[in-house]
């Protein structure tokens, strides 16, 4: 988990989501050992509603 957030955060920081960048900085920390399934499900279900926000504010910017 964390070393996926961390591959994906270079991206967000270059479209400046930096609300998807203050979850993904947290989800970085997350192993099988330190985290609940509760808080990981919570998460990532937090991140999936703002990357679809931004995905679609992308395409009414870009008239896709």
């Amino acid at each position: 988990i964390g070393s996926v957030s961390h591959r994906m955060l270079t991206m967000f920081k270059q479209l400046q989501a930096s609300e998807i960048i203050s979850i993904l900085e947290k989800m970085e920390m997350y192993s099988e050992e330190n985290v609940d399934h509760q808080t990981l499900r919570s998460t990532f279900k937090d991140f999936k509603s703002k990357t679809k926000a931004l995905q679609q504010t992308l395409k009414e910017s870009f008239d896709l």
